[in-house]
């Protein structure tokens, strides 16, 4: 492939556009959610579906094709080998770390408080290579941290990506539809267990093999607009009518373009108005926040059952709606502190290392 450059745009609004999805995708986690209350009031129902059902769905799709548009650039520097070398490194490591430190927070909990966890259900009945394989490699989807299913099937894009950049270059837009087929009547089961995060990576790859930057998408303001509202009606729709999503074919899809494109453009707006230099510290602590995620949730809400029980009346409402913004503060300066750590914990903890201190 030919060395292209990517402009320093595109390359802020790529940083801006993670922060925002990985709030939103860290956001739908906190435990146990908002539609676990009884009668909810109706503001409460408006924040569940536009949090969980829109944009914490959405922001999957923006990343997995924000992850499609680097790879052209990766394959670029690397060949295939190196690629797949250094994205194991990055997202099957540290996904694997992770798995485990949430089943060992989740067989504490167990024995402190006695409440159970889902991360705690899921090892009912298997073999310990078992929960190796399924539920720390996430080999089967069954991952101890659903939130990190998404790792395994970026890389598993990754490493399809010869062959997505070999029919892309071929097929140009067309491989998209094809692909959409394809996930629709038969499945990419068990490569991907997401289809979606296939088809949008696969999107991002013949994007980025036609223009440089995201330039173009920043064109499709109105559409953007236009669709996410669409979108968040027909969610409101589905909640109080009897009308379904499985009715109106190819809705995900729909839904997930236009608020994937809606949060790129927000991106884009951010990476024109608000250039502060800050904004590259927190997006080197991005994946941090989203691999440790679930950990740190599922130890609040331990610690929640201590101090309330089970309850999830109205003093719930502000540990959900706090618990993201909280955690985006704390692990900032957590994820600072791992600078003072050796390579490779910091490799095995976020992927990648970081310049130690002296």
């Amino acid at each position: 492939m030919e060395s292209k450059p990517l402009d320093s745009t595109t390359s802020l609004q790529i940083k801006y556009c993670r922060i925002l999805c990985i709030f939103f995708m860290c956001m739908v986690h906190v435990p146990p959610g908002l539609d676990l209350i009884d009668n909810p009031p109706l503001y409460l129902d408006a924040i569940e579906t536009v949090i969980g059902d829109v944009f914490g769905r959405a922001s999957v799709a923006a990343l997995s094709f924000i992850s499609g548009f680097l790879i052209v650039y990766n394959f670029i520097a690397n060949d295939w080998l190196t690629t797949i070398r250094k994205r194991f490194v990055a997202l099957v490591v540290p996904m694997a770390f992770w798995n485990l430190a949430i089943i060992v927070v989740g067989l504490m909990i167990l024995k402190v408080t006695g409440a159970s966890t889902s991360v705690v259900e899921k090892l009912e009945g298997l073999k310990l290579y078992e929960i190796v394989l399924f539920r720390i490699f996430t080999i089967d989807y069954g991952g101890a941290t659903e939130s990190l299913n998404f790792l395994r099937d970026i890389f598993m894009c990754v490493v399809l990506s010869p062959v997505i950049i070999w029919l892309a270059k071929r097929l140009s837009w067309l491989l998209i539809p094809a692909l959409l087929i394809v996930d629709s009547f038969i499945s990419f089961q068990p490569l991907v267990m997401r289809g979606m995060i296939l088809v949008f990576f696969s999107f991002g790859v013949v994007y980025s093999l036609k223009f440089d930057s995201l330039s173009q998408v920043n064109k499709l303001k109105i559409p953007a607009l236009i669709g996410s509202l669409i979108v968040i009606a027909l969610e409101f729709a589905f909640k109080y009518t009897e009308l379904s999503s499985s009715q109106l074919y190819f809705y995900e899809i729909f839904k997930r373009v236009s608020i994937g494109t809606l949060a790129i453009l927000c991106a884009y707006f951010l990476a024109n108005t608000v250039k502060s230099g800050f904004i590259h510290s927190v997006d080197r602590s991005t994946y941090f926040l989203f691999l440790a995620h679930n950990v740190f949730f599922l130890v609040c809400w331990g610690a929640w059952q201590l101090l309330f029980s089970q309850s999830i009346e109205f003093p719930y409402v502000f540990f959900y709606l706090s618990l993201t913004v909280a955690w985006f503060v704390i692990g900032f300066y957590l994820r600072t502190i791992l600078n003072f750590f050796p390579r490779p914990i910091q490799q095995l903890v976020t992927g990648k290392a970081y310049r130690n201190r002296s």
